[in-house]
Protein backbone atom coordinates (compact mmCIF):
# COMPACT_ATOMS: atom_id res chain seq x y z
CA UNK A 1 0.00 0.00 0.00
CA UNK A 2 0.75 3.34 -0.12
CA UNK A 3 2.53 5.36 2.69
CA UNK A 4 -0.42 6.61 5.05
CA UNK A 5 -0.34 8.35 8.68
CA UNK A 6 0.03 6.52 11.79
CA UNK A 7 -3.70 7.61 12.81
CA UNK A 8 -5.07 5.94 9.13
CA UNK A 9 -3.33 2.86 10.61
CA UNK A 10 -4.28 2.56 13.68
CA UNK A 11 -8.52 2.86 12.48
CA UNK A 12 -7.66 0.19 10.09
CA UNK A 13 -5.88 -1.82 12.35
CA UNK A 14 -8.71 -1.66 15.45
CA UNK A 15 -11.13 -2.06 12.24
CA UNK A 16 -9.28 -5.34 11.74
CA UNK A 17 -9.26 -6.55 15.01
CA UNK A 18 -12.96 -5.69 16.16
CA UNK A 19 -14.40 -7.30 12.90
CA UNK A 20 -11.98 -10.16 14.28
CA UNK A 21 -13.66 -10.55 17.60
CA UNK A 22 -10.41 -9.68 19.23
CA UNK A 23 -11.11 -8.74 22.98
CA UNK A 24 -8.93 -5.70 24.54
CA UNK A 25 -8.64 -4.64 20.42
CA UNK A 26 -7.16 -1.39 21.20
CA UNK A 27 -4.75 -2.22 24.18
CA UNK A 28 -3.52 -4.72 21.40
CA UNK A 29 -3.24 -2.43 18.78
CA UNK A 30 -1.50 0.04 20.62
CA UNK A 31 1.08 -2.73 21.85
CA UNK A 32 1.76 -3.91 18.59
CA UNK A 33 2.18 -0.43 17.21
CA UNK A 34 4.56 0.52 19.41
CA UNK A 35 6.59 -2.45 19.32
CA UNK A 36 6.83 -1.88 15.70
CA UNK A 37 7.68 1.42 16.17
CA UNK A 38 9.66 1.25 18.92
CA UNK A 39 8.49 4.67 20.07
CA UNK A 40 4.79 5.59 22.04
CA UNK A 41 1.73 5.78 20.45
CA UNK A 42 1.13 9.77 21.46
CA UNK A 43 4.47 10.51 20.37
CA UNK A 44 4.33 8.80 16.56
CA UNK A 45 0.65 10.75 16.61
CA UNK A 46 1.65 14.15 17.62
CA UNK A 47 4.60 14.04 15.10
CA UNK A 48 1.54 12.79 12.95
CA UNK A 49 4.13 10.15 11.91
CA UNK A 50 3.74 8.49 8.26
CA UNK A 51 3.70 4.90 8.00
CA UNK A 52 5.37 3.29 5.29
CA UNK A 53 4.37 0.01 3.67
CA UNK A 54 6.88 -1.82 5.04
CA UNK A 55 5.50 -0.89 8.23
CA UNK A 56 2.09 -1.43 7.66
CA UNK A 57 2.73 -4.72 7.10
CA UNK A 58 4.28 -5.53 9.70
CA UNK A 59 1.15 -4.26 12.17
CA UNK A 60 -0.63 -6.48 10.17
CA UNK A 61 1.25 -9.83 9.97
CA UNK A 62 1.64 -9.52 14.19
CA UNK A 63 -2.20 -8.95 14.03
CA UNK A 64 -2.77 -11.71 12.17
CA UNK A 65 -0.92 -14.00 14.92
CA UNK A 66 -3.14 -12.09 17.12
CA UNK A 67 -6.42 -13.58 15.04
CA UNK A 68 -5.08 -17.17 14.75
CA UNK A 69 -4.64 -17.72 18.89
CA UNK A 70 -1.00 -16.83 19.03
CA UNK A 71 -0.51 -14.97 22.38
CA UNK A 72 0.67 -11.16 21.84
CA UNK A 73 3.12 -11.53 24.32
CA UNK A 74 4.76 -14.44 21.96
CA UNK A 75 4.57 -12.25 18.55
CA UNK A 76 6.57 -9.67 20.50
CA UNK A 77 8.57 -11.56 22.19
CA UNK A 78 8.13 -9.47 25.26
CA UNK A 79 5.75 -8.91 27.87
CA UNK A 80 5.55 -5.83 30.77
CA UNK A 81 5.96 -6.82 34.03
CA UNK A 82 5.70 -4.63 37.09
CA UNK A 83 6.44 -1.77 34.48
CA UNK A 84 9.36 -3.63 33.50
CA UNK A 85 10.04 -5.19 29.67
CA UNK A 86 11.07 -9.08 30.05
CA UNK A 87 12.19 -11.44 27.23
CA UNK A 88 9.09 -14.28 26.88
CA UNK A 89 9.73 -17.35 24.57
CA UNK A 90 6.76 -19.71 23.16
CA UNK A 91 6.69 -22.54 25.59
CA UNK A 92 7.13 -20.56 28.70
CA UNK A 93 4.27 -19.09 30.59
CA UNK A 94 3.29 -15.36 30.22
CA UNK A 95 3.48 -13.63 33.53
CA UNK A 96 -0.02 -12.30 34.13
CA UNK A 97 -1.08 -9.36 36.33
CA UNK A 98 -2.26 -11.19 39.40
CA UNK A 99 1.30 -12.54 39.80
CA UNK A 100 2.37 -8.76 40.22
CA UNK A 101 0.59 -8.86 44.08
CA UNK A 102 2.22 -11.90 44.59
CA UNK A 103 5.78 -10.18 44.27
CA UNK A 104 4.04 -7.15 46.25
CA UNK A 105 3.03 -9.44 49.16
CA UNK A 106 6.05 -11.48 48.89
CA UNK A 107 8.66 -8.71 49.64
CA UNK A 108 6.34 -7.24 52.95
CA UNK A 109 6.88 -10.74 54.48
CA UNK A 110 10.71 -10.43 53.49
CA UNK A 111 10.86 -7.31 54.36
CA UNK A 112 9.07 -7.50 57.55
CA UNK A 113 11.60 -10.86 58.40
CA UNK A 114 14.74 -8.36 57.52
CA UNK A 115 13.22 -5.82 60.43
CA UNK A 116 12.74 -8.85 62.72
CA UNK A 117 16.50 -9.62 62.06
CA UNK A 118 15.96 -12.44 60.53
CA UNK A 119 17.88 -12.80 57.29
CA UNK A 120 16.43 -15.64 54.60
CA UNK A 121 17.47 -17.26 51.47
CA UNK A 122 14.29 -17.09 49.02
CA UNK A 123 13.75 -20.23 46.96
CA UNK A 124 10.91 -20.62 43.81
CA UNK A 125 9.39 -23.70 42.78
CA UNK A 126 8.89 -22.97 38.96
CA UNK A 127 10.60 -19.71 37.99
CA UNK A 128 9.24 -19.71 34.16
CA UNK A 129 10.74 -16.20 32.75
CA UNK A 130 11.96 -15.74 36.36
CA UNK A 131 10.29 -12.23 36.65
CA UNK A 132 9.22 -13.12 40.47
CA UNK A 133 12.89 -13.73 41.56
CA UNK A 134 14.18 -11.22 39.53
CA UNK A 135 11.71 -8.85 41.12
CA UNK A 136 12.32 -9.28 43.78
CA UNK A 137 16.34 -9.54 43.84
CA UNK A 138 16.40 -5.94 42.63
CA UNK A 139 14.43 -5.05 46.21
CA UNK A 140 16.54 -7.39 48.20
CA UNK A 141 19.96 -7.36 46.50
CA UNK A 142 21.65 -8.59 49.53
CA UNK A 143 19.65 -11.94 49.71
CA UNK A 144 20.24 -15.45 47.65
CA UNK A 145 17.67 -16.74 45.64
CA UNK A 146 17.32 -20.18 43.95
CA UNK A 147 14.78 -21.32 41.26
CA UNK A 148 14.01 -24.76 39.81
CA UNK A 149 12.28 -25.32 37.00
CA UNK A 150 11.46 -28.67 34.71
CA UNK A 151 11.60 -26.41 31.28
CA UNK A 152 15.08 -26.55 30.14
CA UNK A 153 13.48 -23.28 27.36
CA UNK A 154 12.18 -21.84 30.98
CA UNK A 155 15.45 -21.81 32.52
CA UNK A 156 16.83 -20.34 28.88
CA UNK A 157 14.28 -17.66 29.27
CA UNK A 158 15.22 -17.11 33.20
CA UNK A 159 19.04 -16.76 32.50
CA UNK A 160 18.12 -14.25 29.20
CA UNK A 161 16.19 -12.17 31.67
CA UNK A 162 18.56 -12.10 34.47
CA UNK A 163 21.26 -10.73 31.82
CA UNK A 164 19.02 -8.21 30.56
CA UNK A 165 18.78 -6.79 33.51
CA UNK A 166 22.34 -7.62 35.21
CA UNK A 167 21.01 -9.90 38.08
CA UNK A 168 23.68 -11.72 39.92
CA UNK A 169 22.06 -12.92 43.13
CA UNK A 170 19.82 -15.76 41.40
CA UNK A 171 21.00 -19.73 41.02
CA UNK A 172 19.08 -20.76 38.36
CA UNK A 173 18.50 -25.07 38.76
CA UNK A 174 17.19 -27.30 35.71
CA UNK A 175 15.25 -29.71 37.58
CA UNK A 176 12.37 -30.70 39.31
CA UNK A 177 12.44 -27.85 42.83
CA UNK A 178 10.82 -30.85 44.87
CA UNK A 179 13.75 -33.24 44.50
CA UNK A 180 16.51 -30.03 44.32
CA UNK A 181 14.58 -29.39 47.99
CA UNK A 182 15.39 -32.59 49.70
CA UNK A 183 18.99 -32.61 48.86
CA UNK A 184 19.54 -29.24 50.00
CA UNK A 185 20.66 -29.44 54.01
CA UNK A 186 18.62 -27.58 56.65
CA UNK A 187 20.16 -23.68 56.12
CA UNK A 188 20.55 -21.64 59.43
CA UNK A 189 19.00 -18.68 57.70
CA UNK A 190 15.11 -18.59 57.40
CA UNK A 191 13.57 -20.14 54.23
CA UNK A 192 11.19 -18.50 51.92
CA UNK A 193 9.22 -20.05 49.39
CA UNK A 194 7.61 -18.23 46.32
CA UNK A 195 5.85 -19.52 43.60
CA UNK A 196 2.98 -19.19 40.79
CA UNK A 197 2.60 -22.77 40.20
CA UNK A 198 0.05 -24.87 38.19
CA UNK A 199 -3.27 -24.61 39.64
CA UNK A 200 -5.62 -25.65 37.20
CA UNK A 201 -7.71 -28.88 36.66
CA UNK A 202 -7.55 -30.74 33.28
CA UNK A 203 -11.67 -29.84 33.07
CA UNK A 204 -11.30 -26.17 33.78
CA UNK A 205 -7.86 -26.49 31.09
CA UNK A 206 -11.03 -27.55 28.67
CA UNK A 207 -12.77 -24.00 28.86
CA UNK A 208 -9.84 -21.57 28.55
CA UNK A 209 -9.09 -19.33 25.98
CA UNK A 210 -7.80 -21.10 23.01
CA UNK A 211 -5.02 -18.77 23.55
CA UNK A 212 -4.17 -19.25 26.87
CA UNK A 213 -3.85 -23.01 25.77
CA UNK A 214 -1.25 -22.04 23.73
CA UNK A 215 1.21 -21.73 26.67
CA UNK A 216 2.36 -25.04 28.28
CA UNK A 217 0.15 -27.18 29.63
CA UNK A 218 2.91 -28.19 32.26
CA UNK A 219 2.86 -24.96 33.62
CA UNK A 220 -0.91 -24.34 34.21
CA UNK A 221 -2.66 -27.81 35.00
CA UNK A 222 -2.45 -30.36 37.94
CA UNK A 223 -3.57 -33.63 39.33
CA UNK A 224 -6.31 -33.88 41.77
CA UNK A 225 -8.29 -31.30 40.45
CA UNK A 226 -5.40 -28.49 40.18
CA UNK A 227 -4.10 -29.00 44.02
CA UNK A 228 -1.33 -31.48 43.49
CA UNK A 229 1.40 -29.11 43.04
CA UNK A 230 0.27 -26.66 46.25
CA UNK A 231 -0.23 -29.37 48.46
CA UNK A 232 3.24 -30.62 48.14
CA UNK A 233 4.48 -27.31 48.30
CA UNK A 234 2.45 -26.83 51.74
CA UNK A 235 4.09 -30.39 52.72
CA UNK A 236 7.44 -29.37 52.38
CA UNK A 237 6.95 -26.33 53.77
CA UNK A 238 5.77 -28.08 56.83
CA UNK A 239 8.32 -30.12 56.80
CA UNK A 240 10.95 -27.32 56.20
CA UNK A 241 9.44 -25.05 58.18
CA UNK A 242 9.82 -22.63 55.17
CA UNK A 243 7.28 -19.50 54.99
CA UNK A 244 5.86 -20.11 51.73
CA UNK A 245 3.38 -17.93 49.64
CA UNK A 246 1.74 -19.19 46.53
CA UNK A 247 -1.10 -18.29 43.73
CA UNK A 248 -3.97 -20.42 44.16
CA UNK A 249 -7.31 -20.91 42.50
CA UNK A 250 -10.00 -18.96 43.39
CA UNK A 251 -11.94 -21.84 44.30
CA UNK A 252 -9.38 -23.98 46.12
CA UNK A 253 -9.54 -22.35 49.32
CA UNK A 254 -11.99 -24.50 51.63
CA UNK A 255 -9.76 -27.71 50.09
CA UNK A 256 -6.67 -26.18 51.84
CA UNK A 257 -8.87 -25.12 55.47
CA UNK A 258 -10.04 -28.69 55.37
CA UNK A 259 -6.70 -30.76 54.49
CA UNK A 260 -4.44 -28.27 56.67
CA UNK A 261 -6.86 -27.98 59.84
CA UNK A 262 -3.92 -27.86 62.37
CA UNK A 263 -1.76 -25.53 60.38
CA UNK A 264 -1.51 -22.15 60.07
CA UNK A 265 -2.52 -21.08 56.75
CA UNK A 266 -3.55 -17.30 55.74
CA UNK A 267 -5.47 -16.78 52.43
CA UNK A 268 -5.38 -13.53 50.55
CA UNK A 269 -7.47 -11.62 47.82
CA UNK A 270 -6.05 -10.05 44.42
CA UNK A 271 -7.31 -6.88 43.58
CA UNK A 272 -10.49 -8.72 41.16
CA UNK A 273 -11.76 -10.36 44.89
CA UNK A 274 -11.10 -13.97 44.54
CA UNK A 275 -9.47 -15.99 46.93
CA UNK A 276 -5.38 -15.86 45.10
CA UNK A 277 -2.97 -15.98 47.55
CA UNK A 278 -2.00 -18.75 49.98
CA UNK A 279 0.41 -18.29 53.28
CA UNK A 280 1.48 -20.69 55.36
CA UNK A 281 3.95 -19.53 58.69
CA UNK A 282 5.82 -21.93 60.93
CA UNK A 283 3.98 -21.91 64.28
CA UNK A 284 6.72 -20.91 65.89
CA UNK A 285 7.21 -17.36 64.09
CA UNK A 286 4.96 -15.02 66.06
CA UNK A 287 2.95 -12.82 63.73
CA UNK A 288 2.80 -8.94 64.39
CA UNK A 289 -0.74 -7.01 63.68
CA UNK A 290 1.68 -5.01 61.38
CA UNK A 291 2.33 -7.98 59.38
CA UNK A 292 -1.07 -8.92 59.17
CA UNK A 293 -2.49 -5.42 58.68
CA UNK A 294 0.26 -5.55 55.62
CA UNK A 295 -1.50 -8.60 54.02
CA UNK A 296 -4.53 -7.78 54.15
CA UNK A 297 -4.17 -4.34 52.54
Amino acid sequence: MQNSRIQSLYRDALDYLVGANIDDAELTVLFVIEHVFERPYLSLLSNDMMVSSDQYDQVFSLLNGCVSGTPLAYLLGTVNFNGTTYDVAPGVLIPRPETEELVQYSSRIIRWLLNQSITSDIFECGVGTGVISIELSKLFPSLSFHGWDISSLAIENAVKNCNRHHISNILLHHGDFFEGIAQRKCAVKQQVLVSNPPYISECDFDQLDEHVKREPKTALIAEEQGTAIISRLIDVSIQQNMILICEIGYDQRLFFQEKYPQHRLLFIQDMSGHDRFLVFFPSFFQLDDDLLNQLSQ
